[in-house]
Protein backbone atom coordinates (compact mmCIF):
# COMPACT_ATOMS: atom_id res chain seq x y z
CA UNK A 1 0.00 0.00 0.00
CA UNK A 2 1.01 3.68 -0.13
CA UNK A 3 0.41 6.47 1.66
CA UNK A 4 0.85 10.07 1.32
CA UNK A 5 1.52 12.81 4.13
CA UNK A 6 0.45 16.98 3.83
CA UNK A 7 0.80 19.35 5.91
CA UNK A 8 -2.54 20.96 6.09
CA UNK A 9 -1.46 24.30 7.39
CA UNK A 10 0.35 25.13 4.43
CA UNK A 11 -0.51 22.19 1.99
CA UNK A 12 3.47 21.20 1.43
CA UNK A 13 3.95 17.83 1.71
CA UNK A 14 5.91 17.20 4.57
CA UNK A 15 7.25 13.35 3.38
CA UNK A 16 7.25 11.51 0.26
CA UNK A 17 5.13 8.77 -0.76
CA UNK A 18 5.57 5.92 1.59
CA UNK A 19 4.73 2.30 0.47
CA UNK A 20 4.41 0.08 2.78
CA UNK A 21 3.07 -3.52 4.10
CA UNK A 22 0.26 -4.84 6.15
CA UNK A 23 2.04 -5.57 9.09
CA UNK A 24 2.88 -4.50 12.42
CA UNK A 25 6.75 -3.94 11.30
CA UNK A 26 6.16 -1.73 8.52
CA UNK A 27 3.01 0.07 10.15
CA UNK A 28 5.29 1.09 13.21
CA UNK A 29 7.98 2.59 11.11
CA UNK A 30 5.46 4.27 9.65
CA UNK A 31 4.03 5.83 12.32
CA UNK A 32 7.88 6.39 13.77
CA UNK A 33 8.57 8.48 10.30
CA UNK A 34 5.12 10.26 11.01
CA UNK A 35 6.36 11.20 14.55
CA UNK A 36 9.98 12.92 13.56
CA UNK A 37 7.61 15.84 11.65
CA UNK A 38 4.93 16.13 14.38
CA UNK A 39 5.01 17.21 17.93
CA UNK A 40 4.49 14.98 20.59
CA UNK A 41 0.85 17.03 21.17
CA UNK A 42 -0.18 16.07 18.07
CA UNK A 43 -2.19 12.83 16.83
CA UNK A 44 -1.56 10.36 13.52
CA UNK A 45 -4.52 9.98 11.75
CA UNK A 46 -5.32 7.39 8.79
CA UNK A 47 -7.39 8.13 6.07
CA UNK A 48 -9.10 4.76 4.67
CA UNK A 49 -11.22 4.46 1.80
CA UNK A 50 -13.48 1.30 2.44
CA UNK A 51 -12.22 -0.58 -0.69
CA UNK A 52 -13.09 -3.99 0.21
CA UNK A 53 -11.17 -4.87 3.57
CA UNK A 54 -7.87 -4.25 2.61
CA UNK A 55 -8.42 -1.15 4.95
CA UNK A 56 -9.43 -3.19 7.92
CA UNK A 57 -5.92 -4.27 9.65
CA UNK A 58 -5.02 -0.46 8.96
CA UNK A 59 -8.26 0.66 11.23
CA UNK A 60 -7.67 -2.06 13.98
CA UNK A 61 -3.91 -1.00 14.00
CA UNK A 62 -4.70 2.73 14.72
CA UNK A 63 -7.43 2.05 16.89
CA UNK A 64 -5.21 -0.42 19.50
CA UNK A 65 -2.38 2.58 19.27
CA UNK A 66 -4.66 5.60 20.09
CA UNK A 67 -4.27 6.60 16.46
CA UNK A 68 -7.54 8.53 14.47
CA UNK A 69 -8.82 6.28 11.86
CA UNK A 70 -11.15 8.19 9.63
CA UNK A 71 -13.16 7.42 6.57
CA UNK A 72 -14.17 8.87 3.52
CA UNK A 73 -16.68 8.77 0.90
CA UNK A 74 -15.89 6.63 -2.17
CA UNK A 75 -18.06 8.47 -4.89
CA UNK A 76 -16.04 11.77 -3.27
CA UNK A 77 -12.49 10.40 -3.52
CA UNK A 78 -13.77 8.94 -7.12
CA UNK A 79 -14.43 12.95 -8.32
CA UNK A 80 -11.43 14.31 -6.62
CA UNK A 81 -9.49 12.24 -7.95
CA UNK A 82 -10.84 12.70 -11.67
CA UNK A 83 -9.54 15.94 -10.98
CA UNK A 84 -6.21 15.59 -10.16
CA UNK A 85 -6.01 13.35 -13.29
CA UNK A 86 -9.08 12.02 -15.54
CA UNK A 87 -7.24 9.35 -17.51
CA UNK A 88 -4.88 7.65 -14.89
CA UNK A 89 -5.13 5.55 -11.70
CA UNK A 90 -2.56 4.91 -9.63
CA UNK A 91 -1.16 4.32 -6.13
CA UNK A 92 0.35 7.58 -5.92
CA UNK A 93 -3.07 9.63 -7.41
CA UNK A 94 -5.29 7.53 -4.81
CA UNK A 95 -2.63 8.48 -2.05
CA UNK A 96 -2.61 12.57 -2.74
CA UNK A 97 -6.42 12.56 -3.09
CA UNK A 98 -7.16 10.35 0.25
CA UNK A 99 -4.36 13.58 1.83
CA UNK A 100 -6.26 15.61 0.72
CA UNK A 101 -9.77 14.50 1.36
CA UNK A 102 -9.54 16.23 5.23
CA UNK A 103 -9.09 19.80 3.26
CA UNK A 104 -11.55 19.45 0.54
CA UNK A 105 -14.00 18.27 2.58
CA UNK A 106 -13.57 18.70 6.47
CA UNK A 107 -16.96 18.08 7.03
CA UNK A 108 -17.79 14.80 5.00
CA UNK A 109 -14.85 12.73 6.96
CA UNK A 110 -16.27 10.44 9.84
CA UNK A 111 -14.30 8.59 12.32
CA UNK A 112 -14.52 4.70 11.30
CA UNK A 113 -16.84 2.59 13.82
CA UNK A 114 -15.80 -0.70 14.10
CA UNK A 115 -18.19 -2.67 15.26
CA UNK A 116 -18.06 -6.30 18.71
CA UNK A 117 -16.55 -8.88 17.61
CA UNK A 118 -19.54 -10.74 18.02
CA UNK A 119 -21.49 -8.39 15.71
CA UNK A 120 -18.99 -8.55 13.27
CA UNK A 121 -19.00 -12.27 12.96
CA UNK A 122 -22.98 -11.72 12.71
CA UNK A 123 -22.79 -9.64 10.24
CA UNK A 124 -20.77 -11.68 7.80
CA UNK A 125 -23.06 -14.67 8.84
CA UNK A 126 -25.59 -12.83 7.59
CA UNK A 127 -24.22 -12.16 4.51
CA UNK A 128 -22.82 -15.05 3.93
CA UNK A 129 -26.21 -17.09 4.48
CA UNK A 130 -27.78 -14.01 1.82
CA UNK A 131 -24.92 -15.08 -0.92
CA UNK A 132 -25.93 -19.31 -0.46
CA UNK A 133 -29.48 -18.28 -0.50
CA UNK A 134 -28.70 -16.49 -3.64
CA UNK A 135 -26.07 -19.63 -5.15
CA UNK A 136 -29.33 -21.75 -3.64
CA UNK A 137 -31.92 -20.40 -5.89
CA UNK A 138 -29.80 -20.10 -9.10
CA UNK A 139 -29.07 -23.70 -8.87
CA UNK A 140 -32.80 -24.64 -8.55
CA UNK A 141 -33.53 -22.01 -11.88
CA UNK A 142 -30.79 -24.16 -13.01
CA UNK A 143 -32.17 -27.64 -12.78
CA UNK A 144 -35.61 -26.24 -13.48
CA UNK A 145 -34.88 -25.10 -16.96
CA UNK A 146 -33.06 -28.17 -17.39
CA UNK A 147 -36.46 -30.17 -16.80
CA UNK A 148 -39.24 -27.59 -18.58
CA UNK A 149 -37.62 -28.71 -21.70
CA UNK A 150 -36.82 -32.24 -21.26
CA UNK A 151 -39.76 -34.14 -18.83
CA UNK A 152 -42.38 -30.70 -19.33
CA UNK A 153 -45.02 -30.88 -16.52
CA UNK A 154 -42.69 -33.20 -14.24
CA UNK A 155 -42.42 -31.05 -11.52
CA UNK A 156 -45.75 -29.56 -11.07
CA UNK A 157 -46.44 -33.57 -10.48
CA UNK A 158 -44.82 -32.44 -6.69
CA UNK A 159 -46.13 -31.06 -4.00
CA UNK A 160 -42.44 -29.77 -3.17
CA UNK A 161 -40.72 -29.91 -6.47
CA UNK A 162 -36.99 -29.66 -4.45
CA UNK A 163 -38.27 -31.79 -1.96
CA UNK A 164 -36.59 -35.29 -1.08
CA UNK A 165 -39.42 -37.28 -2.74
CA UNK A 166 -38.77 -34.93 -6.15
CA UNK A 167 -35.06 -35.14 -5.93
CA UNK A 168 -34.73 -39.24 -5.88
CA UNK A 169 -36.67 -39.09 -8.46
CA UNK A 170 -34.34 -36.65 -10.23
CA UNK A 171 -31.46 -38.71 -9.71
CA UNK A 172 -33.14 -42.41 -10.80
CA UNK A 173 -36.28 -41.78 -13.24
CA UNK A 174 -35.86 -38.72 -15.34
CA UNK A 175 -36.02 -40.54 -18.40
CA UNK A 176 -39.64 -40.50 -19.39
CA UNK A 177 -39.28 -43.44 -21.49
CA UNK A 178 -38.56 -45.98 -18.72
CA UNK A 179 -40.82 -43.83 -16.45
CA UNK A 180 -43.86 -45.02 -19.24
CA UNK A 181 -43.12 -48.72 -18.98
CA UNK A 182 -43.73 -48.80 -15.14
CA UNK A 183 -47.54 -49.35 -13.69
CA UNK A 184 -47.80 -46.28 -11.00
CA UNK A 185 -47.89 -48.91 -8.15
CA UNK A 186 -44.58 -49.43 -9.10
CA UNK A 187 -43.16 -46.43 -9.32
CA UNK A 188 -45.24 -45.22 -5.86
CA UNK A 189 -43.53 -48.51 -4.12
CA UNK A 190 -39.87 -47.49 -5.37
CA UNK A 191 -39.94 -43.94 -4.44
CA UNK A 192 -41.26 -44.71 -0.89
CA UNK A 193 -38.46 -46.76 -0.87
CA UNK A 194 -35.69 -44.77 -2.14
CA UNK A 195 -36.92 -41.88 -0.79
CA UNK A 196 -38.05 -42.73 2.94
CA UNK A 197 -41.46 -40.90 2.80
CA UNK A 198 -44.50 -42.45 1.27
CA UNK A 199 -45.47 -41.60 -2.17
CA UNK A 200 -49.27 -41.59 -2.88
CA UNK A 201 -50.69 -43.99 -5.50
CA UNK A 202 -52.15 -39.85 -7.36
CA UNK A 203 -48.71 -38.49 -7.93
CA UNK A 204 -47.40 -41.52 -9.06
CA UNK A 205 -50.69 -41.57 -11.96
CA UNK A 206 -49.91 -37.97 -12.50
CA UNK A 207 -46.17 -38.61 -13.18
CA UNK A 208 -47.08 -41.44 -15.69
CA UNK A 209 -49.49 -39.04 -17.51
CA UNK A 210 -47.26 -36.76 -17.90
CA UNK A 211 -44.23 -39.37 -18.66
CA UNK A 212 -47.00 -40.93 -21.62
CA UNK A 213 -47.26 -37.23 -22.73
CA UNK A 214 -43.56 -36.28 -23.48
CA UNK A 215 -42.55 -39.46 -24.89
CA UNK A 216 -45.87 -38.80 -26.91
CA UNK A 217 -44.01 -35.17 -27.90
CA UNK A 218 -40.12 -36.70 -28.40
CA UNK A 219 -41.31 -39.79 -30.23
CA UNK A 220 -38.82 -40.86 -32.79
CA UNK A 221 -36.51 -37.79 -31.36
CA UNK A 222 -33.31 -40.00 -30.62
CA UNK A 223 -31.21 -38.37 -33.48
CA UNK A 224 -31.58 -34.99 -31.35
CA UNK A 225 -31.90 -35.66 -27.81
CA UNK A 226 -30.48 -38.29 -25.73
CA UNK A 227 -32.50 -38.71 -21.82
CA UNK A 228 -29.85 -41.36 -20.55
CA UNK A 229 -27.13 -38.06 -21.23
CA UNK A 230 -29.90 -35.96 -19.44
CA UNK A 231 -30.06 -38.23 -16.80
CA UNK A 232 -25.72 -38.59 -16.39
CA UNK A 233 -26.21 -34.18 -16.57
CA UNK A 234 -28.26 -33.77 -13.91
CA UNK A 235 -27.20 -36.11 -10.95
CA UNK A 236 -24.33 -33.52 -10.22
CA UNK A 237 -26.42 -30.45 -10.46
CA UNK A 238 -28.93 -32.25 -7.52
CA UNK A 239 -25.62 -32.50 -5.62
CA UNK A 240 -24.36 -29.16 -5.48
CA UNK A 241 -28.33 -28.50 -4.53
CA UNK A 242 -28.39 -30.93 -2.01
CA UNK A 243 -24.56 -29.13 -0.53
CA UNK A 244 -26.50 -25.96 -1.02
CA UNK A 245 -28.93 -26.89 1.47
CA UNK A 246 -26.99 -28.54 3.84
CA UNK A 247 -24.51 -25.84 4.72
CA UNK A 248 -27.52 -23.31 4.63
CA UNK A 249 -28.60 -25.73 7.24
CA UNK A 250 -25.64 -24.89 9.00
CA UNK A 251 -25.24 -21.35 8.58
CA UNK A 252 -28.32 -20.85 9.98
CA UNK A 253 -27.82 -22.82 13.29
CA UNK A 254 -24.32 -20.33 13.28
CA UNK A 255 -26.74 -17.05 13.00
CA UNK A 256 -28.98 -18.35 15.69
CA UNK A 257 -26.05 -18.98 18.26
CA UNK A 258 -24.47 -15.27 17.24
CA UNK A 259 -28.33 -13.47 17.71
CA UNK A 260 -28.51 -14.91 20.54
CA UNK A 261 -25.35 -13.37 22.33
CA UNK A 262 -25.52 -10.53 20.59
CA UNK A 263 -29.13 -9.58 21.18
CA UNK A 264 -30.62 -12.23 23.54
CA UNK A 265 -33.76 -10.23 24.25
CA UNK A 266 -34.96 -10.48 21.00
CA UNK A 267 -36.49 -7.14 21.09
CA UNK A 268 -36.63 -6.30 17.91
CA UNK A 269 -38.68 -8.99 16.92
CA UNK A 270 -41.33 -7.47 18.57
CA UNK A 271 -42.25 -5.14 15.64
CA UNK A 272 -44.65 -6.42 12.88
CA UNK A 273 -42.75 -7.48 9.85
CA UNK A 274 -39.63 -8.83 11.52
CA UNK A 275 -38.86 -12.51 12.11
CA UNK A 276 -36.52 -13.99 13.25
CA UNK A 277 -34.73 -14.54 9.85
CA UNK A 278 -34.66 -9.97 9.27
CA UNK A 279 -34.22 -9.90 13.10
CA UNK A 280 -30.48 -10.97 13.30
CA UNK A 281 -29.72 -8.89 9.59
CA UNK A 282 -31.02 -6.08 11.38
CA UNK A 283 -29.33 -5.89 14.33
CA UNK A 284 -25.98 -6.99 12.55
CA UNK A 285 -26.14 -3.54 10.04
CA UNK A 286 -27.17 -1.52 13.18
CA UNK A 287 -25.05 -2.77 15.61
CA UNK A 288 -24.66 -0.23 18.75
CA UNK A 289 -27.90 1.92 18.18
CA UNK A 290 -25.91 4.67 20.62
CA UNK A 291 -23.54 5.46 17.79
CA UNK A 292 -26.60 7.51 16.22
CA UNK A 293 -27.71 10.76 18.27
CA UNK A 294 -30.89 10.82 15.74
CA UNK A 295 -33.10 8.68 13.63
CA UNK A 296 -31.99 11.53 10.78
CA UNK A 297 -28.72 10.33 11.23
CA UNK A 298 -29.84 6.52 11.20
CA UNK A 299 -31.89 7.17 7.87
CA UNK A 300 -28.59 8.71 5.99
CA UNK A 301 -26.43 6.12 7.45
CA UNK A 302 -29.22 3.39 5.78
CA UNK A 303 -29.60 5.89 2.71
CA UNK A 304 -33.08 6.27 3.03
CA UNK A 305 -33.19 9.94 2.55
CA UNK A 306 -34.09 12.15 -0.68
CA UNK A 307 -31.69 13.80 -2.83
CA UNK A 308 -31.52 17.92 -2.86
CA UNK A 309 -31.36 19.98 -5.35
CA UNK A 310 -32.54 23.65 -4.56
CA UNK A 311 -30.87 27.07 -6.48
CA UNK A 312 -32.40 30.53 -5.62
CA UNK A 313 -36.24 30.27 -5.48
CA UNK A 314 -35.93 26.57 -7.27
CA UNK A 315 -36.73 24.01 -4.68
CA UNK A 316 -37.08 20.24 -6.24
CA UNK A 317 -39.54 17.58 -4.49
CA UNK A 318 -39.90 14.35 -4.80
CA UNK A 319 -36.61 13.17 -5.44
CA UNK A 320 -35.22 9.81 -5.53
CA UNK A 321 -33.47 8.16 -2.43
CA UNK A 322 -29.62 8.98 -1.89
CA UNK A 323 -29.27 4.90 -1.44
CA UNK A 324 -25.73 5.70 0.35
CA UNK A 325 -25.78 3.17 2.98
CA UNK A 326 -25.39 -0.41 2.88
CA UNK A 327 -27.87 -2.00 0.30
CA UNK A 328 -28.99 -5.12 2.07
CA UNK A 329 -30.10 -2.78 5.08
CA UNK A 330 -32.62 -1.04 2.94
CA UNK A 331 -33.77 -4.42 1.25
CA UNK A 332 -34.49 -5.61 4.82
CA UNK A 333 -36.04 -2.74 6.24
CA UNK A 334 -38.40 -2.39 2.82
CA UNK A 335 -39.25 -6.20 3.49
CA UNK A 336 -39.97 -5.51 7.13
CA UNK A 337 -42.10 -2.06 6.15
CA UNK A 338 -44.86 -4.05 3.57
CA UNK A 339 -45.39 -6.74 5.99
CA UNK A 340 -45.41 -4.31 8.72
CA UNK A 341 -48.04 -1.81 7.18
CA UNK A 342 -50.68 -4.94 7.06
CA UNK A 343 -50.21 -5.05 10.85
CA UNK A 344 -49.81 -1.93 12.62
CA UNK A 345 -52.25 0.63 12.31
CA UNK A 346 -49.70 3.75 12.13
CA UNK A 347 -48.13 2.35 9.42
CA UNK A 348 -51.12 1.69 7.57
CA UNK A 349 -52.29 4.69 7.78
CA UNK A 350 -48.93 6.28 6.21
CA UNK A 351 -48.79 3.23 3.45
CA UNK A 352 -52.84 4.52 2.73
CA UNK A 353 -52.26 8.72 2.54
CA UNK A 354 -49.07 8.04 0.39
CA UNK A 355 -51.28 5.88 -2.37
CA UNK A 356 -54.44 7.92 -2.32
CA UNK A 357 -53.89 11.23 -0.91
CA UNK A 358 -49.89 11.53 -3.04
CA UNK A 359 -50.83 8.94 -5.26
CA UNK A 360 -47.53 7.23 -5.14
CA UNK A 361 -47.01 4.45 -6.28
CA UNK A 362 -46.64 0.89 -4.13
CA UNK A 363 -42.89 1.15 -3.78
CA UNK A 364 -42.95 4.68 -3.19
CA UNK A 365 -45.73 4.08 -0.86
CA UNK A 366 -43.54 1.15 1.28
CA UNK A 367 -40.54 3.45 1.43
CA UNK A 368 -42.16 6.04 3.09
CA UNK A 369 -43.31 3.28 5.73
CA UNK A 370 -39.66 1.94 6.08
CA UNK A 371 -38.54 5.48 7.11
CA UNK A 372 -40.90 5.33 9.50
CA UNK A 373 -39.58 1.54 10.81
CA UNK A 374 -35.94 2.67 11.11
CA UNK A 375 -37.42 5.08 14.31
CA UNK A 376 -39.44 2.41 15.61
CA UNK A 377 -36.55 -0.39 15.44
CA UNK A 378 -33.55 2.41 16.66
CA UNK A 379 -35.85 3.60 19.93
CA UNK A 380 -36.53 -0.09 20.59
CA UNK A 381 -33.51 -0.96 21.02
CA UNK A 382 -32.28 2.33 22.75
CA UNK A 383 -34.95 1.44 25.27
CA UNK A 384 -34.47 -1.93 25.43
CA UNK A 385 -37.72 -2.99 25.70
CA UNK A 386 -41.05 -4.66 23.35
CA UNK A 387 -42.65 -2.46 21.17
CA UNK A 388 -46.46 -1.66 22.04
CA UNK A 389 -49.11 -1.94 18.94
CA UNK A 390 -50.96 1.20 19.25
CA UNK A 391 -54.18 2.53 17.11
CA UNK A 392 -54.06 6.02 15.87
CA UNK A 393 -54.61 8.11 18.10
CA UNK A 394 -51.91 5.23 20.79
CA UNK A 395 -53.83 3.43 22.26
CA UNK A 396 -52.46 0.43 23.10
CA UNK A 397 -54.55 -2.35 20.83
CA UNK A 398 -54.48 -6.38 19.97
CA UNK A 399 -53.17 -7.58 16.57
CA UNK A 400 -56.64 -8.48 16.14
CA UNK A 401 -58.24 -5.07 16.99
CA UNK A 402 -55.11 -3.76 14.70
CA UNK A 403 -56.31 -5.95 11.84
CA UNK A 404 -59.78 -4.91 11.95
CA UNK A 405 -58.99 -0.87 12.03
CA UNK A 406 -56.77 -1.76 8.90
CA UNK A 407 -59.90 -3.72 7.46
CA UNK A 408 -62.33 -0.88 8.22
CA UNK A 409 -60.05 2.35 7.41
CA UNK A 410 -56.78 1.65 6.02
CA UNK A 411 -57.17 -0.49 2.58
CA UNK A 412 -56.57 1.26 -0.78
CA UNK A 413 -59.05 0.51 -3.10
CA UNK A 414 -58.07 -1.13 -6.59
CA UNK A 415 -59.05 1.95 -8.09
CA UNK A 416 -56.24 3.46 -6.80
CA UNK A 417 -54.00 0.86 -7.45
CA UNK A 418 -54.63 0.78 -11.36
CA UNK A 419 -54.63 4.34 -11.34
CA UNK A 420 -50.73 4.81 -10.28
CA UNK A 421 -50.01 1.43 -12.34
CA UNK A 422 -51.46 3.42 -15.12
CA UNK A 423 -49.18 6.18 -14.30
CA UNK A 424 -45.67 4.66 -13.63
CA UNK A 425 -46.40 2.51 -16.89
CA UNK A 426 -46.84 5.86 -18.96
CA UNK A 427 -43.57 7.51 -17.19
CA UNK A 428 -41.76 4.53 -17.76
CA UNK A 429 -43.13 4.57 -21.36
CA UNK A 430 -42.52 8.31 -21.89
CA UNK A 431 -39.04 7.86 -20.49
CA UNK A 432 -37.87 4.77 -23.04
CA UNK A 433 -39.24 7.18 -25.66
CA UNK A 434 -37.08 9.91 -24.88
CA UNK A 435 -34.68 7.38 -24.33
CA UNK A 436 -34.79 6.52 -27.88
CA UNK A 437 -35.26 9.97 -29.25
CA UNK A 438 -31.88 10.89 -27.90
CA UNK A 439 -30.28 8.02 -29.78
CA UNK A 440 -32.22 8.20 -32.75
CA UNK A 441 -31.07 12.03 -32.62
CA UNK A 442 -27.74 11.42 -32.47
CA UNK A 443 -27.39 8.89 -34.65
CA UNK A 444 -28.83 10.88 -37.53
CA UNK A 445 -26.19 13.76 -36.26
CA UNK A 446 -23.66 11.29 -36.80
CA UNK A 447 -24.79 10.59 -40.27
CA UNK A 448 -24.51 14.21 -41.06
CA UNK A 449 -21.32 14.90 -40.04
CA UNK A 450 -20.58 11.54 -41.73
CA UNK A 451 -22.33 13.16 -45.08
CA UNK A 452 -20.58 16.21 -45.07
CA UNK A 453 -17.58 14.63 -44.72
CA UNK A 454 -17.91 12.76 -47.48
CA UNK A 455 -19.21 15.93 -49.41
CA UNK A 456 -15.86 17.95 -48.48
CA UNK A 457 -13.81 14.85 -50.06
CA UNK A 458 -15.87 14.58 -53.35
CA UNK A 459 -15.27 18.93 -53.43
CA UNK A 460 -11.11 19.03 -52.64
CA UNK A 461 -10.53 15.73 -54.55
CA UNK A 462 -11.38 17.38 -58.30
CA UNK A 463 -9.56 20.85 -57.75
CA UNK A 464 -6.43 18.52 -56.58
Amino acid sequence: MLCKYVECRDLTPCLPNYAFHINKESLDRLCAEVKEYASSADKIRFIVEATGMAWFPVAIYGKTHNCEVVRVKAHKVRDLRKVYSRHRKNDKVDAKTLAMMPVVDREGIQEVYLASAKTFALTRRCRQRERLVNHLTAQKNRIQSLLDWSFPGLMECFTDPFGDVAKMFYRHYTNPFVVQKMPPEDLAESLSAISGKRVGLVTAQAICQVAQAVCALYEGSGEYIDFEEIAREILPEIDLLDTYQEQLKEIALEVARLYEKVHPAKHIESISGISKNLGPALCGVISNPERFSSEKRCRAFMGFIPCQDSSGEIDKKGLKMSQAGPSSGRRDFYLAADVARQWDPQLAKVYYEEMVYKGHCHTQAVCAVAVRMIARVLRILKDKRNYDLRDIDGRPVSKKEAKQIIKEWYIVPEVVRQRTRHRMKIKRERSSNYSRGCSKKNTQNLHRSLDNNNQRSLCVNPAK
